[in-house]
């Protein structure tokens, strides 16, 4: 495993790796209320089963609290560096967090696509 030299993890690393976390489950959550509410795809099983309406609600409050939680550890890293960043990581995980909590906010608000029964509370 210790191929060659093995990088050294960094502040903009860190920032990175935790938005880029939080922009794939959020592109999950996404994926669910748009009504791709099937599941899990696996490459060994071409047919997908679809999810009952309330799992798709499970799985959507399940990944935004995900997305939530990754965000408030941006956050956290936000408030206790603040000073001791340079500028290019200052920027960095400012962007970030901006633009995850808008993402996040679009997401928390968008009803849930229940596979052509709009009007059914959900």
């Amino acid at each position: 495993m210790n191929e060659g030299k093995q990088e050294k993890v960094d502040f903009k690393g860190l920032v990175a790796g935790l938005a880029t976390s939080t922009v794939a489950v959020l592109t999950q959550v996404e994926a669910l209320q748009s009504g791709g509410a099937t599941a899990e795809p696996s490459s060994a099983e071409p047919q997908k089963e679809a999810l009952s309406p309330e799992e798709v609600q499970k799985r959507v409050r399940d990944g935004l609290a995900g997305a939530r939680q990754l965000i408030d550890t941006l956050a956290v890293l936000d408030e206790k560096t603040r000073g001791n960043l340079t500028p290019d990581e200052q920027e960095l995980l400012t962007t970030a967090l901006s633009e995850l909590r808008l993402r996040f906010v679009s997401l928390s608000n968008r009803p849930i696509s229940t596979g052509g029964r709009e009007g059914e509370a959900g």
